[in-house]
């Protein structure tokens, strides 16, 4: 009788035990299968929105279906309110937009609310960068890398490159623009990744190739090469053809104060001012 007791209580032990491994075993799968589940509070205070010093400007280079390329230049305000530029190069035609974003509730990616149209297309914050994805959040899917929608958060300081620069001084004589003559305002803006250079001289657009020697930072040897320009007549521009000699004459520039100065050998020949989102 004490044998059947003991053998009862054996495999009882045992049928336990391997009851408790099986549900050891599928409590681990279980953990598996659903990953480390974070709080809320958690993704709050490392999401972007928290850990990321995304308010500032970002700039970059999209493809266009029937264009040269989509400049695109974006202002990320800390009150949640934006600006918007984009220039399509080669139809002379630019977009510019304005209002508010709304962060999504990872506080990883934030979308622009259009008045009047909804929503555009949601753009992944990152450190010192933006990518724009499609209206669904997701990585926009075609012929081209997904990287090749990517915004560069800019220096608002010391940079040349991927900025747009106005015209105030040439030949040592103030620029302004007569704004009731519908003239547009005479600027310059330098892309790193194909070495180019457009603008518009105040009456007509330009466009061409730039060399510089140094790490684009706020001073170095700088030239401008096959400047091209279209041929309108304007009203009250009398300074484009000094304008033009200034890009052919240049062969250093220095920033300070965002403000860039073109010489040639150390001679003063024009000043340009950081334009942003105007």
């Amino acid at each position: 009788m004490k044998k059947e007791i003991i053998l009862i209580l054996m495999f009882a032990l045992v049928f336990a035990s391997c009851n408790t491994g099986k549900q050891s075993g599928n409590s681990a799968n279980n953990n598996s299968d659903s990953g480390i589940v974070m709080s809320p509070e958690f993704i709050a205070e490392h999401s972007s929105r928290s850990a990321v010093d995304w308010a500032g400007v970002y700039k970059g280079m999209i493809p266009c279906a029937d264009c040269e390329g989509i400049d695109v230049e974006i202002q990320l305000n800390e009150d949640n309110s934006y600006k918007m530029v984009m220039n399509y190069l080669g139809k002379n035609a630019t977009f510019n937009d304005q209002g508010f974003f709304e962060w999504d509730e990872t506080g990883g990616k934030v979308r622009f609310v259009v008045e009047g149209e909804g929503v555009g297309n949601w753009y992944r914050v990152g450190e010192n960068n933006l990518l724009m994805l499609d209206a669904d959040g997701n990585r926009i899917e075609n012929n081209f890398p997904p990287e090749i929608y990517m915004l560069e958060k800019i220096d608002l300081d010391f940079v040349l490159i991927n900025k747009n620069w106005k015209l105030i001084e040439l030949n040592g004589k103030e620029i302004s623009v007569n704004a009731e003559s519908g003239n547009e305002v005479p600027f310059l803006s330098l892309t790193k990744d194909n070495i180019r250079v457009f603008g518009n001289t105040g009456c007509n657009n330009l466009m061409g190739y730039f060399k510089v020697e140094s790490d684009y930072g706020d001073k170095g040897k700088l030239e401008f090469l096959q400047m091209v320009t279209t041929r309108m007549a304007c009203r009250d521009v009398n300074y484009e053809q000094d304008f033009l000699k200034a890009l052919e004459d240049c062969n250093n520039y220095s920033i300070i104060n965002d403000t860039l100065s073109l010489k040639k050998d150390g001679e003063l020949l024009a000043k340009f001012t950081g334009m942003y989102l105007q």
